[in-house]
């Protein structure tokens, strides 16, 4: 983003996604959070969420829960969301938009399939402390894919490294980090 949008909109109501749209806030931008689910945050209690929601409105974002995107138009010129939202279309007008729906780790290429390495539901690998030799961390790793853990896990890996022979695979959404030696768990 080069510049400052008059109106930005935020598709998805995760913790990226209310930490993405409330940095805007202070900027005089005129935020919209839009969210599938009953509530930001639903992997939080309910009064947490309900508490993030209520002083995101106070600073003034929009924030409509329960709109499912459908469509991303262009007309006269303006750029619009359409959304539904209790069986009824919502136009959201908007300049920018960032999307913070979800994201998968990114397994493929590093020789899983060939070791026999098994995904989780969530497609991460499948992690099991007692095999020996094969280690992940990191996004791939799961089950949280969150900044904060990444740089924890980086960390453990730091002060875990000095384990020798082992095969490592670490994959991180903000770029590839190469750590030989280092381990967070065993895959199974």
């Amino acid at each position: 983003m080069r510049e400052k949008p008059k109106k930005l909109l935020v598709l998805g109501g995760g913790l990226i996604g209310c930490e993405l749209a409330q940095a805007f806030t202070p900027f005089d931008i005129e935020v919209t959070l839009v969210e599938i689910l009953p509530r930001i945050m639903i992997r939080e209690d309910e009064e947490v969420s309900v508490a993030v929601m209520d002083k995101f409105k106070r600073e003034g974002m929009q924030v409509l829960v329960e709109h499912t995107a459908k469509q991303f138009l262009i007309e006269n010129g303006e750029m619009v969301l359409i959304a539904e939202h209790n069986g009824q279309q919502v136009r959201i007008t908007f300049d920018q938009v960032l999307l913070a729906i979800g994201r998968a780790a990114n397994v493929s290429g590093y020789g899983v399939e060939e070791l026999g390495i098994e995904l989780s539901p969530r497609k991460t690998l499948a992690v099991n402390p007692f095999l020996p030799n094969i280690f992940a961390c990191g996004d791939v790793a799961g089950p949280y894919q969150l900044l904060l853990i990444r740089l924890g896990m980086r960390q453990l890996m730091r002060r875990l490294s000095d384990l020798k022979n082992s095969a490592l695979i670490i994959r991180y959404s903000l770029g590839n980090i190469y750590c030989p030696r280092s381990c967070v768990c065993r895959i199974k």
